[in-house]
């Protein structure tokens, strides 16, 4: 039986995440689908990769050989399949971005819109998340994050700084409003003795509870307007504009990225307050 490489993913997301609900729902499908397709490469390969057992999926011998091979499979196509994006000519296509939400919406969501509304046979598709994409295995064209200052983006990236990410303390009480990893950043600001309040995991989350007056909140400075200052800005991030080598001369991506290079420069005024 002639094997799949979609069904060898399979089994790698499979091997990295040892559960059948949590790889089906990163892979967007069923786990019922995934157990049958799971099903079909052990057949098609002849061998059970994975026991089945009430904590979940484990890695049979079988399996811990195949996998390095499988990994190295993967590298293989997502190189290919850069390479490709990377030749072709046409400016129409998909882009895929992915930013975390607070610079989409405060900052590059007109840039962006702009941009479509230029290029009508580009399509761009955003995904806003924190999380570290894989630009290797082309999860997105472009990724525009926020990384700590002095630390520079993956060797293997192309990086394009896009500013300075300045924050501040917000807020009129000497209370906290909770986030995990909170104390860390306390132990930066003079306001060291207050309480915390829950764990709000999210940056519009901390500005609304800020604003209601339920709490202090470090926030970047572009999202502090209409609020009150308490500790002077501090430059804590560099914004960055990132692109796989494989994909800078891609007509469609290096045009959104000189765009959002641009965009995040004539908001200066902003970052840096």
């Amino acid at each position: 039986m002639p094997l799949d490489w979609d069904e060898l993913r399979l089994c790698q997301v499979v091997f990295e995440e040892r559960g059948l609900r949590k790889s089906a729902a990163k892979l967007g499908m069923s786990h019922a689908t995934l157990r049958r397709r799971l099903e079909s490469l052990e057949a098609s390969l002849g061998v059970v990769l994975f026991d089945r057992r009430p904590s979940g999926l484990h890695p049979t011998p079988a399996a811990m050989e195949l996998l390095p091979l499988i990994e190295r499979m993967s590298d293989d196509v997502a190189t290919l399949r850069r390479k490709a994006a990377g030749l072709v000519p046409s400016l129409e296509g998909w882009i895929h971005v992915s930013l975390p939400d607070m610079l989409a919406s405060e900052l590059l969501a007109e840039p962006i819109a702009s941009f479509c509304r230029e290029w009508p046979s580009v399509q761009v598709r955003v995904q806003t998340t924190y999380d570290l994409v894989d630009l290797t295995q082309r999860e997105a064209d472009l990724a525009v994050r926020v990384l700590p200052v002095g630390v520079k983006p993956d060797e293997e990236l192309i990086g394009y700084r896009g500013g300075p990410f300045v924050v501040a303390v917000y807020g009129e009480t000497d209370d906290w409003i909770g986030f995990d990893g909170i104390d860390a950043v306390v132990a930066d600001t003079p306001m060291k003795a207050g309480g915390r309040l829950g764990a709000f995991n999210n940056v519009y989350l901390q500005r609304a509870l800020c604003r209601s007056g339920s709490g202090l909140a470090m926030l970047p400075c572009f999202m502090g307007d209409g609020l009150t200052r308490r500790t002077p800005p501090t430059h804590a991030a560099d914004v960055w504009v990132l692109v796989h080598p494989d994909q800078r001369r891609n007509p469609r991506v290096r045009l959104f990225r000189e765009q959002m290079v641009a965009a995040l420069a004539a908001e200066s005024a902003r970052l840096e307050l």
